[in-house]
């Protein structure tokens, strides 16, 4: 089973106290709504070594991290937050501009530098054609860690409100 598919599909779990107006809810369910577009997104095209482009997300990803961010300070179910916060940090394989749907370090790469027949200088030629595309994905792939820490954060902050607040009660 895919890890997105045991996840969450029904809204958050949210006390009595903490229930929201009806404007409130509505936000809350079109964050969920977006977020669903998203897992199942991930769950028909799971993401492989790779960077997408933004464009491919169901809303912008400024959006989608406040989406994810709005969600995980309404669910009070640590195990469904777990579900969310795995997921929403998937959004930082997801960058601007890439000029394609998706940057892959090219699949020979691997059986290239694997191939203990081949001399260096034999590899270096094999791989020269792909330099500029090896290139694109190194700079682009670089950055998802730095981006995963910034969502992280988010979330992590988000988790701390709901928290503090069910504490008080």
């Amino acid at each position: 089973m895919n890890a997105y598919q045991a996840f969450p599909s029904s809204k958050p779990d949210m006390t009595e106290e903490h229930d929201a107006e009806p404007v409130g809810r509505q936000v809350l369910a079109t964050a969920l709504d977006l977020i669903m577009k998203f897992t199942q997104m991930l769950i028909d095209d799971p993401i492989d070594i790779e960077v997408r482009d933004e464009r491919l997300l169901p809303a912008a990803k400024d959006t989608m991290i406040h989406c994810f961010a709005l969600i995980l300070m309404a669910e009070t179910r640590p195990e469904w937050r777990k579900a969310y916060y795995k997921t929403g940090v998937q959004l930082s394989y997801f960058w601007p501009d890439l000029g394609q749907d998706r940057l892959r370090l090219p699949g020979h790469v691997f059986g290239n530098a694997l191939d203990i027949g081949k001399s260096p200088d034999e590899l270096r030629s094999a791989l020269l054609p792909d330099a500029s595309e090896i290139r694109a994905f190194s700079n682009a792939f670089s950055r998802v860690k730095d981006e995963h820490d910034r969502i992280a954060g988010i979330f992590d902050r988000s988790i701390e409100s709901l928290l503090a607040v069910l504490e008080h009660d």
